[in-house]
């Protein structure tokens, strides 16, 4: 009988979890998946049959145990319903696999917020239920372009008209108790008996999915996934430019300013999309230069994760002198590159 793995991208946000969960629904979704491989969704996975599935509910695997007896049956229930789910996902892996003569299954999945939850060791025993070995990959994204993608995002995001600003020094001080960023602290968490941890440089500028699928899949010694020509030309989710962020958070403060008007909401939700659409378009075409942060909040991002940065250097030993991860190092702690990239654009905050 085929052994099974189970191969877990644990983020965090804004580290290419979206376009790699993108390729692989499609291919799942095609049935072009390499033999043995299954990403849950659909009947093997909650129902849920969207373009783009990723796999949230492993997150409950990894909380800790509250204190409220409601709240422990609660979580319970859940997890009985998780278990539910990665063993029919288990058998359909273990199936495939013997079914095309593989030796090995694996459930590859997708969970971006897993990275910064407290009980790794907690969704490791869940999973160690189901399956022969577990694989966790964490992609670190340096933290000026992750936090800019993140700020970005939020002045993006239709349903949140509160959030448009691109302010770093808000942003390091709501999230300083989370340190979503945190890789040092993320590696020492997820370090741990009964799994392996696989760390990847985020490939900054590479376009389209099919670089960051690939590296992903490499590091855990699975074939590499059909992905479709659509998807590999471009980029989930492009970079908007300076103009276009600016557009869009005038759009939002008009409209908290004026939200008691009867019908504003409607005209706000119309113009935004409007607007939004547009950038979009000319972002997937390459039209426009993609915002960045400004010099002044790149320095504040640095020295907020100055000291973990080099505990996180540390902690990956050789492998941190690799070409890409002094790239990498170069980017998060203001040192120059080791190998050449465009020059910026000037940018200025929104």
């Amino acid at each position: 009988m085929p052994t099974v793995r189970a191969v877990v991208h644990i983020g965090p946000m804004k580290t290419g979890t979206t376009a790699f969960a993108a390729a692989a629904s499609e291919a799942q979704r095609a049935q072009t998946l390499p033999a043995g491989m299954v990403y849950p969704m659909g009947a093997l996975w909650f129902g849920d049959d969207r373009a783009v599935v990723k796999h949230h509910q492993l997150n409950a695997g990894a909380h800790g145990r509250p204190a409220a007896r409601r709240a422990r049956e609660r979580q319970q229930a859940g997890l009985d319903e998780l278990e539910r789910a990665l063993a029919t996902a288990v058998d359909a892996a273990r199936s495939r696999a013997a079914a095309t003569g593989a030796a090995e299954g694996a459930i590859v999945l997708v969970a971006e917020g897993l990275s910064h939850q407290k009980n790794p060791r907690r969704l490791t025993a869940l999973l160690r239920r189901h399956v022969d070995r577990v694989d966790y990959v964490l992609v670190a994204r340096a933290q000026p372009r992750a936090i800019g993608s993140i700020l970005a995002h939020g002045v993006k995001d239709v349903g949140a008209p509160q959030r448009y600003r691109l302010d770093v020094s808000d942003h390091l001080a709501r999230s300083a108790r989370a340190r979503r960023y945190d890789y040092a602290q993320i590696v020492e968490r997820w370090r741990h008996d009964g799994a392996a941890l696989h760390v990847l440089p985020f490939p900054e500028g590479a376009p389209g999915t099919t670089l960051l699928t690939d590296a992903v899949l490499d590091a855990v010694d699975l074939p590499r996934l059909p992905v479709a020509e659509s998807l590999a030309a471009k980029r989930t989710h492009p970079s908007f430019s300076q103009e276009g962020l600016r557009e869009l958070a005038r759009i939002k403060r008009q409209w908290r300013r004026l939200a008691w008007l009867p019908g504003a909401e409607e005209r706000y939700q119309r113009r935004f999309t409007e607007a939004w659409e547009r950038h979009h378009r000319a972002a997937r075409r390459g039209e426009v230069a993609p915002w960045r942060l400004p010099p002044r909040d790149v320095r504040l991002v640095i020295a907020a994760y100055a000291e973990s940065n080099q505990r996180f250097r540390d902690l990956l030993a050789a492998e941190a002198d690799t070409p890409a991860w002094r790239d990498w190092f170069a980017l998060a702690l203001g040192d120059e590159p080791t190998t050449p990239t465009p020059a910026p654009t000037p940018e200025e905050s929104v």
